[in-house]
C-alpha cells in the first residue's frame, strides 16, 4: 500500500476516535465502591442543590457525584465563568474558587477556605459561597453549629437563585420552632429589614 495512503487511513482512524471520545464526555473521576460513586458531594444535601450549585459541583469537582448528568453541567441560571480559548477571564478570585470547589471536600475546609467562601459569599454574592456557609453551619463544620445562621444564609442563597436549598430551610426552621423561638423571630426580623425595596417608576 503506498506510503500516502497509509497516513491518510491512519489520520481518518485517530480523527473518528478523537471525535468519540469527546462525544463521550467528561471521564467520570470518582472512585467507586461497590458500584457507588464516592464523592464529597454525593450527599443528598448537594443532589437537592439548586441549578447554580449543581452546575458548579458538576462541572468543575474532581470526584463528581453519581448524581450529575449532562443537564447539570449546563446551568440553567448565572452562567458560569470559564477560560476563554485565547486567553484566560478569570479574576484570581475566580480561579481560586474553581480550585476549592474541584478539589476539596465541604467537611475539610481549612479556617482559610472558610475565610474565602464568606468573603465571597459577601463581596460578589455568589449563591453557591451561601450556600455552602449555611451548610458549614448547619452542621457545626469548622464553625460553631448554628441554625439560626445556617438559615440566614440558606436564606440569601435562596433569594439569590438557589431555590434547592428550600428543604434545608424548612428543616431548620422546624427545628428553631421547637427549640428556640426567639430565633424565629430575629430570622424573620432579618429578612424583613433586608426586604428588597421596590421603586416605582419615575413619571
Amino acid at each position: 500500500m503506498p506510503p500516502l495512503v497509509v497516513l491518510s487511513t491512519c489520520l481518518t482512524l485517530c480523527l473518528g476516535l478523537i471525535a468519540s471520545v469527546a462525544q463521550a464526555g467528561p471521564i467520570q473521576e470518582s472512585a467507586s465502591r461497590n458500584g457507588d460513586i464516592q464523592s464529597p458531594w454525593q450527599e443528598e444535601i448537594w443532589r437537592g442543590s439548586g441549578p447554580v450549585m449543581r452546575a458548579y459541583i458538576c462541572r468543575y469537582a474532581t470526584q463528581r457525584p453519581g448524581w450529575c448528568d449532562e443537564k447539570d453541567r449546563e446551568p440553567s441560571v448565572h452562567p458560569l465563568i470559564e477560560p476563554e480559548v485565547q486567553g484566560p477571564n478569570l479574576t484570581a478570585e475566580d480561579a481560586r474558587w474553581q480550585r476549592l470547589l474541584r478539589s476539596a471536600d465541604p467537611d475539610a475546609f481549612t479556617a482559610s477556605d472558610r475565610e474565602f467562601i464568606a468573603r465571597r459569599a459577601e463581596e460578589t454574592v455568589d449563591p453557591a459561597a451561601m450556600e455552602i456557609l449555611g451548610y458549614l453551619h448547619a452542621r457545626g463544620i469548622g464553625v460553631p453549629r448554628d441554625p439560626e445562621a445556617a438559615y440566614i444564609w440558606y436564606g440569601r442563597a435562596y433569594l439569590a437563585g438557589e431555590t434547592g436549598v428550600k428543604k434545608n430551610m424548612d428543616i431548620l426552621w422546624q427545628e428553631m420552632a421547637e427549640r428556640d423561638e426567639a430565633a424565629l423571630d430575629r430570622v424573620t426580623r432579618y429578612f424583613d429589614d433586608h426586604r428588597p425595596v421596590t421603586r416605582s417608576p419615575a413619571h
